[in-house]
């Protein structure tokens, strides 16, 4: 007599039954963390931030942990993960945009820190918070993907 499966078994099987499509997104989250990595920004103010063109590198960030997030987690066939992912670009664009306000928060927030430590952490902290709201916006997106039947399309409407 087989032993049923648990929870966390079907999730990693669910998981790697479609490595392709688990890899590019891991791949894209790794690129999003590497081109702005928010330990170290530091913005001594909007105007730094917007004229050093920093904001659009926040930007692509996050559209590319996004992109990534909803990849990872769709759990489907790649080309069905790609399509209903661009199909689902207001939600990339929003949390694109979340985690570039995100790391404009986090990075005036850590130049306050210095100055005015309390501050600085409370503006860091709305920040990060920002930040992973975008993040769980875009896995629970990739998760009602994988819900999705490969054979249907989704609409968009």
């Amino acid at each position: 007599m087989s032993k049923p499966t648990t929870t966390l078994e079907n999730l990693l099987h669910n998981s790697l039954l479609h490595l392709e499509t688990l890899i590019v997104g891991v791949v894209l989250i790794a690129a999003g963390f590497a081109l702005n990595p928010t330990a170290t920004l530091k913005y001594a103010s909007i105007n730094d931030f917007i004229s050093s063109g920093n904001w659009m590198v926040a930007l692509v960030s996050g559209a590319l942990l996004a992109f990534g997030f909803i990849l990872a987690y769709s759990q489907q066939y790649f080309a069905f993960s790609l399509i209903s992912a661009i199909r689902e670009y207001s939600t990339i664009a929003l949390a694109a945009i979340l985690s570039m306000i995100g790391q404009l928060l986090i990075g005036l927030g850590n130049s306050i820190s210095t100055t005015q430590p309390l501050y600085g952490y409370i503006i860091v902290i709305a920040g990060y918070t920002l930040y992973v709201v975008a993040l769980i916006l875009s896995g629970n997106t990739g998760a009602i993907i994988s819900k999705l039947q490969p054979t249907t399309i989704p609409s968009k409407g």
